[in-house]
């Protein structure tokens, strides 16, 4: 059901670190269909490097402790955990809400996006 509603929330944002979500059709409370394009998987070396550095965005993202993002090499993962944060800011949803895990990041039109909204 949370996922539904960040879904709904996400519907017609435009993010770059966010897959955009093109559709949402309730079937009850709890179930629904979330239509979203297709992304790439990304590499194994990649998810390591999130779960590595995983600690850090979680501080990031979810507790909003900026020096956390200091801790991430400069390059795309960085970037992106910036701007996930903004998005789902600019969404309306708290960051203690994102599923941060090496599995839901994947690649679209080049960049990290979260995929398990």
């Amino acid at each position: 059901m949370e996922e539904l509603d960040h879904a709904e929330k996400l519907l017609n944002h435009t993010s770059p670190y966010v897959i955009p979500i093109l559709k949402v059709e309730r079937l009850d409370d709890s179930l629904g269909i979330i239509d979203m394009p297709n992304a790439q998987e990304i590499g194994n070396d990649e998810k390591e490097a999130i779960r590595q550095y995983g600690k850090y965005a979680e501080e990031y993202i979810v507790y909003e402790e900026d020096e956390a993002l200091n801790e991430i090499p400069e390059g795309p993962l960085r970037e992106f955990v910036q701007g996930l944060r903004t998005a789902y800011e600019k969404a309306g949803i708290y960051g203690d809400e994102i599923d941060w895990s090496p599995f839901n990041i994947m690649r679209y039109k080049g960049k990290y996006v979260l995929v398990d909204v």
